[in-house]
């Protein structure tokens, strides 16, 4: 019997973005969504400051936030600005969630 050697597995993911095609591309977003003390959400972008929004529920900030990371990514790329990528410090209340989303650009 041969014994197969274990070697472990390195997966290199894009930071923020891959290009689909010429024309778009898709940027990972991680998002932190935070219940408000007056109700509602709030979302806020980690790694691209002032990108903040909110909603009445998780599901209408994060659409909301998308949105708004969508219109920030365009104004740079338009300007022929860099991204300015930074992770954003931010408290995190209690009832807050982390996610990941896709944004279409």
């Amino acid at each position: 019997m041969s014994q197969v050697e274990e070697r472990p597995v390195t997966v290199t993911i894009p930071p923020f973005a891959w290009e689909i095609h010429e024309e778009h591309s898709v940027f990972e977003c991680r998002v932190l969504v935070c219940p408000e003390a007056g109700g509602g959400y709030s979302a806020h972008a980690l790694k691209l400051p002032g990108i903040v929004s909110q909603g009445d529920n998780i599901e209408e900030a994060t659409e909301q936030v998308k949105d708004a990371f969508r219109e920030a990514v365009l104004v740079y790329q338009e300007s022929g600005e860099s991204i300015p990528w930074e992770q954003v410090t931010i408290d995190r209340p209690k009832g807050s969630v982390e996610r990941w989303i896709l944004v279409h650009v």
